[in-house]
């Protein structure tokens, strides 16, 4: 079985055949990584699933792409099990930089809101704790520093604050929030076993993962209320939950088809469901 997104922190498996979308600040285009041409490489999309272009192409596999808020770049993840480098591909050039070679081993990345740097996770220390490298050379901001396991940290759209998850045990997660300063760390309600956080536009909302039984679905919690609703329920896995820039439509990967990863879009206003991708590598 493969778990993703720190499902038991088993985030050396991404040998998956489609995941980890992102919407484009425009709402237009769709970042995803694939293994349809053999290696995991990013792609990017249109909105309903046509006219997929790879954007990399590296014998070492390449994982969660997200976009820059201005639309030009992507971010993402290059390596193999513990020893993943964050890396930046400008879309219209096709040149790439490396971000973190200075560290060991640095994971899951994703933009500060005004593209001045990223935010990512990494272990120098012994330890997962999250951090913040701005691109103007300063020193790293740490924003964690405890005996548990911090990542998957995603900002909302004002800059101020941050969803993360953090792992005490194997297994055993709750998603966490907390300033962009690494200040008023709380523990969310309902988030029990959940990963994969991403704030809604208007910083309202909360999506994540979460276990439910044997399968992953996906999440929505209401912050000011406090009330979590299950948004998919299917006797598949489905993961990496992205909303749209408008707040209305929800991307997320699931194996509910084939057996193997597609993406998916939800509309929140009625809850249909419908799949972008159809190139699964079936028994791969």
């Amino acid at each position: 079985m493969i778990l993703i997104a720190g499902i038991c922190r088993a985030q050396s498996d991404y040998s998956i055949s489609n995941s980890g979308p992102s919407w484009s600040p425009d709402g237009e285009k769709i970042a995803y990584w694939s293994s349809q041409d053999g290696n995991n490489e990013i792609y990017v999309m249109n909105k309903d699933g046509s006219g997929a272009t790879r954007i990399t192409d590296n014998p070492l596999p390449d994982y969660l792409p997200k976009f820059s808020p201005d639309g030009s770049r992507l971010v993402f993840m290059r390596g193999e099990r513990d020893h993943y480098q964050v890396y930046i591909v400008d879309l219209n050039s096709g040149e790439e930089k490396l971000v973190t070679g200075d560290l060991a081993n640095c994971e899951d990345p994703a933009w500060l809101h005004d593209n001045s740097g990223i935010i990512f996770n990494a272990d120098h220390t012994g330890n997962h704790e999250l951090y913040i490298r701005r691109f103007d050379g300063s020193p790293d901001q740490q924003l964690t520093d405890n005996s548990y396991r911090d990542f998957t940290a995603s900002i909302s759209n004002d800059g101020r604050s941050v969803v993360f998850v953090r792992s005490e045990a194997r297994g055993e997660s709750n998603l966490m929030t907390m300033k962009i300063d690494g200040s008023n760390q709380k523990t969310l309600p309902h988030t029990f076993k959940g990963y994969a956080p991403v704030w809604s536009p208007n910083r309202a909302k909360i999506y994540f993962l979460q276990r439910v039984g044997s399968y992953n679905n996906i999440f929505q919690l209401e912050l000011a209320t406090e009330a979590a609703k299950e948004l998919t329920n299917a006797p598949a896995h489905d993961i990496f939950p992205a909303i749209s820039p408008d707040g209305k439509q929800l991307l997320f990967a699931s194996r509910r088809d084939t057996g193997e990863y597609e993406i998916y879009l939800i509309s929140l206003a009625d809850g249909d469901i419908s799949r972008l991708t159809h190139n699964s590598r079936v028994g791969k």
